[in-house]
């Protein structure tokens, strides 16, 4: 299986645990620029490849005609909110990404990210990797 589909099948994967329509990659992310809405999930390792990589959920699609691909109106704010818990995630500041995730939680009551998250916080990095991990490996079958 090549690269792509081996990725694209660990984002499939990782909808049904973030509570997700479109996860994309970090290669993704960073083709589309700007003309995308998007917010930072996790670094993950996935099975097949030897780097980590971000994993990003696709809210909308900046100036689009259609209603369903420009996102809900406060894509934005979400976004930035989640950029900002997801920057202290990543550098192991725990109890700063819990409380970034909480404000999210606060605004967005429903946000099936940060409620994830922020069970991640409560758990040590090596528990979230492993199950980062089987998450991944899940479509393996």
């Amino acid at each position: 299986m090549g690269d792509g589909v081996n990725v694209a099948s660990r984002l499939e994967g990782l909808n049904k645990v973030f509570g997700t329509t479109i996860c994309v990659s970090d290669q993704i992310f960073s083709a589309a620029g700007d003309r995308i809405i998007c917010r930072p999930l996790r670094t993950l390792r996935v099975k097949g490849r030897e780097s980590a990589f971000m994993v990003y959920e696709l809210l909308g699609i900046k100036d689009s005609d259609d209603p369903e691909l420009r996102g809900h109106r406060e894509a934005d704010r979400l976004s930035e909110m989640t950029w900002d818990a997801s920057g202290y995630f990543e550098r192991g500041t725990f109890v700063e990404a819990a409380r970034g995730y909480r404000k999210i939680l606060e605004a967005f009551p429903g946000d099936t990210v940060a409620r994830a998250l922020l069970l991640a916080c409560a758990r040590p990095v090596s528990d979230w990797q492993e199950t980062a991990n089987r998450l991944t490996d899940a479509g393996d079958g």
